[in-house]
């Protein structure tokens, strides 16, 4: 079972919540190159963490078209990845 987060909490949360965060297995999604969550990550000493780039999957940001076929293949990976 999996539960989302926005990536600003990560950024933005207290030093408590934050530890608490820390406590869970945690799979980032990047959607593009320039890895934010990832950069996110570091930022707030978060290192154990799974990581998934969508680009890395072939698929362009913002000229990807959205369709039910790559949700799948994109759902997919990220189970892959979380285990």
């Amino acid at each position: 079972m999996f539960e989302m987060s926005c990536l600003a909490l990560f950024a933005s949360c207290s030093e408590e919540k934050l530890s608490e965060l820390k406590t869970k297995d945690i799979l980032v999604i990047d959607g593009c190159p320039e890895d934010c969550g990832k950069k996110v990550m570091h930022e707030r000493g978060i290192e154990s963490y799974k990581w998934l780039r969508i680009t890395d999957l072939g698929f362009v940001k913002g000229k990807t078209p959205t369709s039910q076929q790559i949700i799948k293949e994109v759902y997919d990976k990220a189970v892959i990845c979380a285990e």
